[in-house]
């Protein structure tokens, strides 16, 4: 039985996205940072935490769905179906959706910590 390199890497996105998930609802819920997306030593520096956590984590909770689709998407592409060339603009849109939480989560530290 061969093992699709490709198929493991989806499947690990689409755990990493339902992990991210889970982690935004804890960061909203306690209304603090997790360590996971940022270190600790730039969280100990933040002088609003709370704002903070409230912040990153609808823009985490976005960016956790949008991996977790795309990645289900890459992965029926590798097993079950292929969708060809129509599989281009999912893999950019999982890039795009990555490069905005970037951007975001460094304006974040910029105006909260």
């Amino acid at each position: 039985m061969e093992i699709n390199t490709m198929f493991v890497i989806d499947v690990i996105i689409v755990i990493l996205g339902i992990y991210l998930f889970f982690l935004s609802l804890r960061m909203k819920a306690k209304k603090k940072v997790e360590k996971f997306i940022l270190p600790e030593e730039v969280i100990s520096k933040c002088k609003k935490e709370a704002e903070l956590a409230e912040y990153l984590s609808l823009r985490l909770m976005f960016f956790s769905i949008t991996i977790t689709i795309g990645g289900v998407v890459m992965a029926l592409n590798e097993s079950v179906i292929d969708m060809g060339r129509w599989i281009y603009p999912v893999v950019g849109i999982v890039t795009a959706a990555f490069l905005i939480f970037y951007k975001q989560l460094t304006d974040a530290r910029t105006k909260y910590c």
